[in-house]
C-alpha cells in the first residue's frame, strides 16, 4: 500500500473526540500576545495566569517554568476565523482576539502534535505535567498510537 505524503495537518490529527463540536463548548476565540510575528501550527500551546480577567492575553508556551498550577492553558487550532490546517502567523501588531483553541473540556486530544510543538523545551516528565494540568481544565490528552 502506497503512503501518501501530506503537507498539511488535519484537525483529526489532534482531536480524538470532541463532544458536540458544533456548539463550540470546548473552543474559545482568544488573544495570544507575541513580541514579533510568529508562525504557529495546530497543537501549539499558550498560557496565561489564572485570574478574574477574561480578556487577559495568552502567551505562547516556551519554557518549563510556565507549566505551573497558577496558569491556565489553550491548545491552539487556528486563527480567529477558524481551523487552519497549514498553520498561520500571530502578528505582533494585533491587539484583539487572534486565535481559536481548546480551553475547557469535554475534549480528548492526541498527544503527538502537542509533543511536537513542545519538544524544544519540555522533556517527557515535564510534558506529563502539562498533560496533568490540561486534564484539570477538562482537556484530556491521550497517547497517540
Amino acid at each position: 500500500m502506497a503512503l501518501v505524503e501530506r503537507n498539511f495537518t488535519q484537525l483529526s490529527d489532534l482531536v480524538l473526540k470532541e463532544i458536540n463540536p458544533t456548539d463550540g463548548y470546548s473552543r474559545e476565540v482568544v488573544f495570544v500576545d507575541v513580541a514579533s510575528d510568529t508562525p504557529v501550527t495546530i497543537g501549539t500551546v499558550a498560557y496565561r495566569a489564572k485570574g478574574t480577567d477574561p480578556a487577559a492575553a495568552y502567551t505562547l508556551l516556551s519554557n518549563v517554568s510556565q507549566v505551573v498550577t497558577t496558569n491556565e492553558f489553550v491548545v491552539l487550532i487556528g486563527d480567529e476565523y477558524g481551523v487552519q490546517t497549514a498553520g498561520w502567523s500571530l502578528l505582533a501588531a494585533e491587539t484583539t482576539k487572534n486565535a481559536v483553541g481548546f480551553v475547557r473540556g469535554v475534549v480528548q486530544l492526541k498527544d503527538a502534535l502537542l509533543k511536537d510543538t513542545t519538544s524544544g523545551f519540555l522533556n517527557a516528565t515535564q510534558f506529563e505535567s502539562l498533560r496533568h494540568l490540561l486534564k484539570a481544565q477538562g482537556i484530556v490528552v491521550e497517547v497517540t498510537i
